[in-house]
């Protein structure tokens, strides 16, 4: 007659929760790639496992099967009543073992189990940090982009503007120089002149006038880039700001799903 509880390794008062972690242990050597035990081998190890567990911790099961094993061993407490010692002592020393393997098998997985999380927020860390590099590059581009093309436009319009300019003086010009060909009269060629003159001052005037408003809407345009970037700054915080959030969450989330799990753990205790 199989000893389940030496199966497992565990004491004939162990509860139902020691059972099933002796039977998890035993278990893990039997599905590490280290074992090098035989298909078969293991198939009727893993099936004894098995039937150990059900027999121990299904009261209906335990009881009936504790009853034969106790008539068992009177039956040989005669013959073996030099070994029982030995037994006692290798029952001791394998739930001793069992004790210490389950203390670090939980341990164990308790660590892989932060260690899990840390690598997970490392990672999300640095997909957020990665995020904003790739927001900020866009935004300085973008912001590039637009400058380039003022400064562009607003050469191309002075350009247009001095060609216009220049244009419209020479043909000013060459009708004055004409008209005061024909002129009969140097009074009349004074006189021309002095309007040519004071056309001029004009022209000087509306040109400074030009450039003033020229400069007051080259500072409205960097007062408004400058809330644009004010403005795309304050989203970038509030997008930070929301991701921190969600983190957070998360993790709150994360740590009462453990303490639900405890406490779940220690109810079946």
């Amino acid at each position: 007659m199989k000893d389940f509880y030496q199966v497992l390794g565990v004491s004939r008062d162990a509860s139902a929760q020691v059972v099933r972690i002796a039977f998890d242990g035993r278990m893990k050597l039997l599905e590490d790639p280290e074992n090098r035990l035989p298909a078969p081998e293991r198939r009727a190890e893993e099936r004894l496992l098995r039937d150990a567990l059900a027999t121990l911790t299904i009261p209906a099961k335990k009881e009936p099967y504790d009853a034969k094993l106790a008539a068992a061993e009177d039956a040989l407490e005669g013959a073996s009543g030099n070994h029982s010692g030995w037994v006692f002592a290798t029952l001791i020393g394998a739930l001793v073992a069992i004790a210490l393997g389950g203390y670090a098998y939980e341990n164990a997985r308790r660590k892989e189990v932060v260690r899990l999380e840390t690598e997970r927020l490392a990672v999300e860390k640095e997909r957020i940090a990665k995020q904003a590099e790739i927001e900020r590059a866009r935004i300085d581009d973008s912001r590039e982009r637009s400058e380039r093309q003022q400064a562009l436009s607003r050469e191309r319009y002075e350009q247009t503007r001095l060609q216009r300019d220049n244009s419209d003086y020479e043909s000013w010009r060459r009708n004055e120089e004409y008209r005061l060909q024909q002129a009969a009269a140097q009074q009349k060629a004074a006189e021309s002149r002095a309007k040519y003159d004071r056309q001029r001052e004009d022209d000087s005037r509306r040109r400074q006038e030009e450039e003033q408003r020229r400069a007051a809407t080259l500072q409205l345009e960097r007062q408004k880039e400058a809330l644009l970037k004010a403005e795309l700054e304050e989203e970038r915080i509030r997008k930070a700001r929301y991701e921190r959030v969600l983190a957070e969450e998360r993790e709150r989330e994360r740590i009462r799903a453990l303490e639900k799990a405890a406490e779940e753990k220690a109810r079946n205790r």
